[in-house]
């Protein structure tokens, strides 16, 4: 019982963590940076 509580209570304090958390975004990479390459020419090709 003891052990589902701490679970639960440490499961609740780290949703807290995480809604504060900033949420990063493509803009904050650096020009080059791979995963704003993808970004880009992932937005650009047409969905089938």
């Amino acid at each position: 019982m003891a052990l589902a509580i701490a679970i639960l209570w440490q499961v609740s304090v780290g949703g807290v963590v995480d809604a504060k958390e900033h949420i990063s975004g493509v803009d904050e990479l650096p020009p080059n940076h791979i995963a704003r390459r993808n970004f880009l020419t992932q937005k650009k090709k047409p969905k089938v």
